[in-house]
């Protein structure tokens, strides 16, 4: 909360706490008809996006794996298009198909386990090896195509390049991540809006696979030029995951912080979602963070609401504990944040905070600078540029934030305040439920 008696290392975190970064800390096997299982005791997990652009949300997974075998669980897309899905240990490689509601089906291949995105990339790789995808999802042949899926996806990435596509440096379109809104999922919005208005030129997304399946690369279709598929026009809310709110979730953060004249050190951060509880007699849910740095150690309680699809929040109250002090804060009205802000545009808010006996009036603005891909520890990643003011009792503190689009994470923060001159936070990795995400 700007604090000046506070730490470096705690006032990061007091400062996020009420700020809209604080939301964005932080995709995703098998069949609805999938095999039985098996009685393989071993096995892997598949997890991935399948997604066109929009997301294939809803869907069922199908797996065809070597032998035989498929997904040991039903699996369906969540809202996201986001899968997780088990098979047998000696199993891959494994063809997956998510089918859309329109029937359309689009298919990738899992040679290992992790993570295995199925976008119209993985389904034209597989075409570029020679293959009709549906038919070979049926009976093709997995191992040749394992053999050479690498090789034709980065010659499809190469002409999507020279063809004038936004192609995301060191893409892999199987196993990159892939959130709606990224990069990586623009690519997908920007070759599907290329081959729909490329009709009656080209009659339509199956008919390039068949030329694809004899090597035409050159009958894909130029990129069309849209200003609005502009990624600095987009809003705000493209940089929330509502994945690092529900209950259960936990978000584990690696920070290199750097401060003038002093070494950089690693900030260790655990954000959990623990069972609702009330707060001063209202209904919260619970957002505990851990942080461990060379500064010390601290803990920090949330109390608050969060609306998953607009990410609009509430905080109530929060309880920071360093293990020799605690300070509890209740905010009157409650803090509200949201995320609908568009380019260049500020929202601001008004409360009060009410701390182990005292009182500070405060207010903060919120101001989204467009989208912009940084280099930070953990890598090139299209990010949300915010800039982040508080008035806390007539004192002003200011952090410049850079919150990635899709996952949610936050990966630099800049801080020009005179209690922390200069100072600079690059994520370096981050897991969400286990998952490596950076």
């Amino acid at each position: 909360m700007g604090h000046s008696n506070k730490t470096v290392f705690s006032s990061r975190v007091a400062n996020l706490v009420l700020l809209a970064s604080t939301i964005f800390l932080a995709a995703c096997g098998g069949s609805s008809s999938s095999s039985p299982a098996t009685d393989q005791t071993e096995t892997v997990a598949l997890s991935g996006t399948a997604a066109t652009g929009a997301a294939i949300g809803n869907a069922p997974i199908s797996a065809r794996c070597e032998d035989g075998s498929g997904f040991l669980n039903n699996v369906v897309t969540d809202a996201n298009g986001r899968f997780q899905g088990e098979v047998g240990a000696n199993a891959l490689p494994c063809a997956l198909s998510a089918k859309q509601s329109d029937q359309r089906s689009f298919h990738s291949l899992a040679v290992t386990g992790g993570r295995v995105n199925i976008t119209p990339l993985t389904d034209m790789a597989i075409a570029l090896a020679g293959e009709n995808p549906s038919q070979w999802f049926a009976q093709g042949d997995l191992s040749q195509v394992a053999e050479v899926l690498s090789q034709r996806a980065q010659e499809l990435l190469s002409t999507l390049e020279n063809l004038g596509y936004s192609v995301p440096e060191n893409l892999d379109p199987v196993r990159s991540p892939l959130s709606i809104g990224d990069s990586h999922d623009q690519l997908l919005d920007q070759l599907i809006a290329a081959i729909e208005n490329a009709a009656p030129t080209l009659a339509s997304y199956e008919a390039l696979l068949l030329l694809l399946q004899d090597g035409n690369l050159d009958q894909i279709p130029r990129a069309s030029v849209d200003e609005d598929n502009n990624p600095s026009t987009q809003n705000f809310k493209v940089c929330f995951n509502p994945d690092l709110f529900r209950r259960g979730a936990e978000l584990a953060t690696q920070t290199r912080i750097r401060l003038p004249g002093q070494a950089a050190y690693t900030e260790t951060t655990t954000q959990r979602m623990l069972e609702p509880t009330t707060f001063n007699g209202r209904s919260a849910d619970v957002r505990e963070i851990e942080q461990v740095s060379a500064n010390g150690e601290l803990t920090i309680t949330q109390y608050l609401i969060i609306d998953l699809d607009s990410g609009a929040s509430s905080y109530f109250g929060s309880v920071f504990d360093t293990g020799q002090n605690v300070l509890e804060s209740t905010y009157e009205p409650s803090v509200d944040t949201i995320l609908d802000i568009g380019l260049n545009d500020t929202y601001s808010h008004n409360y009060v905070e009410l701390s182990n006996g005292g009182r500070s009036d405060v207010s903060f603005e919120h101001t989204f600078l467009g989208i912009e891909t940084i280099e930070v520890p953990a890598g090139r990643i299209d990010a949300c540029k915010m800039r982040f003011l508080n008035f806390e009792d007539g004192e002003r503190t200011e952090s410049i934030e850079w919150i990635a689009v899709g996952t949610g994470i936050n990966l630099r923060t800049y801080s020009p305040n005179e209690a922390t001159p200069q100072a600079i936070l690059e994520l370096e990795s981050a897991t969400l439920n286990g998952e490596v995400i950076y």
